[in-house]
């Protein structure tokens, strides 16, 4: 039921207004057919008719004019061929597809689900609508597209994901969607990590495509999905801040960058400069900040973190005394370690001038 929603959204009148307004304002006189080649939106000087045969997301030239249809609506849109009209249609169609099928009570009954707004009789409605329990484990995990050649998020989980139990796979945008996970038995937020690990794998080796993916935490009623989604829209925003190379995050274990990210930009860059002031950018290097991150990153362990950075022991002994010397923290002591790594830290909160 749920593939409905953006396999079959529809472009209606209603929608169109919304666009014309930026339509009209373009240079490129833009046409519009709905995906059964009925002219919605411009106009045609001559006798040109939409090619049906195009797939979702496919262009053509016909007689010096460019056509292509949406991903999601299936509209067509038209415009006159140049260098620069394909990038034009493109973002005509992303435009069409961002509002379409939108209005739907399914869509909107879902959505009402995650933000937490939906009143009582509305939730008994959708459990009886999907067959789904109200108590149980459950979470939210935000699967959001790094690089997708194919432009569609929900259309690629769909075939990734096999949705098992009480799943539900919700469509947000183009690139975002959230998966209810119903979780049964003891399952672990370990689990849960192995298992968007494994979807991570998979997308990038079958499809190409690379997801960043955030996990609400557990929640034991329906009615509480909306936290765990809160939880995990948090953890990607703080995450892409803090932990940049990661791709997965788990709200529940983040209390390091939770922390961080809640001081305030004015406090974070007051302290930030303590040690990262102008005095000491020559000390700071790239190659000095990579060198002391990876030793914190080996549990102040000497010997790995030579290893790991291929240089002799008796090197990075002599940077951290360096550090030692021109900052007055020894590193290879925990109090001033953890003291250096939420000093550095501070400058996701606040960019330093």
């Amino acid at each position: 039921m749920l593939a409905n929603l953006y396999e079959e959204a529809a472009v209606d009148s209603k929608h169109i207004r919304r666009l014309s307004g930026i339509f009209s304002g373009l240079d490129a006189s833009l046409t519009v057919f709905d995906k059964n080649g009925m002219l919605i939106y411009g106009s045609i000087t001559k006798t040109l008719s939409a090619p049906m045969q195009l797939s979702k997301g496919e262009m053509c030239v016909i007689e010096g004019v460019l056509f292509m249809r949406a991903e999601n609506c299936g509209a067509i849109v038209m415009l006159k061929d140049s260098d620069s009209a394909k990038d034009c249609v493109k973002l005509a169609c992303a435009l069409l597809d961002s509002v379409s099928g939108k209005d739907s009570d399914e869509y909107l009954s879902l959505h009402k689900l995650l933000s937490g707004d939906m009143p009582a009789h509305e939730l008994k409605a959708l459990i009886s609508r999907y067959r789904i329990s109200e108590k149980g484990k459950r979470c939210a995990i935000l699967l959001g597209v790094k690089q997708n050649p194919y432009g569609n998020a929900a259309k690629a989980l769909k075939k990734l994901i096999p949705l098992e139990g009480e799943d539900l796979l919700i469509p947000i945008t183009a690139y975002t969607v959230v998966l209810v996970k119903w979780l049964q038995g003891e399952t672990s937020e370990e689990d849960i990590a192995d298992y968007a690990n494994a979807v991570i794998e998979t997308a990038l080796l079958e499809e190409g495509i690379e997801f960043t993916i955030a996990i609400g935490g557990i929640v034991d009623n329906i009615n509480m999905v909306s936290k765990s989604y809160d939880e995990a829209q948090k953890a990607i925003q703080i995450g892409a801040a803090f932990l940049p190379k990661q791709s997965v995050y788990i709200y529940d274990n983040m209390y390091f960058e939770r922390l961080m990210s809640e001081i305030p930009p004015d406090t974070a860059l007051k302290y930030h400069r303590l040690i990262f002031s102008l005095d000491n950018m020559r000390l700071f290097t790239p190659d000095m900040i990579n060198t002391v991150n990876t030793f914190l990153e080996n549990d102040l362990n000497i010997a790995d973190t030579a290893r790991q950075l291929y240089i002799h022991r008796n090197t990075l002994v002599y940077r951290l005394d360096k550090v030692q010397a021109q900052t007055g923290l020894d590193v290879r002591r925990f109090k001033d370690a953890l003291v250096f790594k939420m000093l550095y830290e501070l400058k996701n909160c606040a960019k330093p001038e």
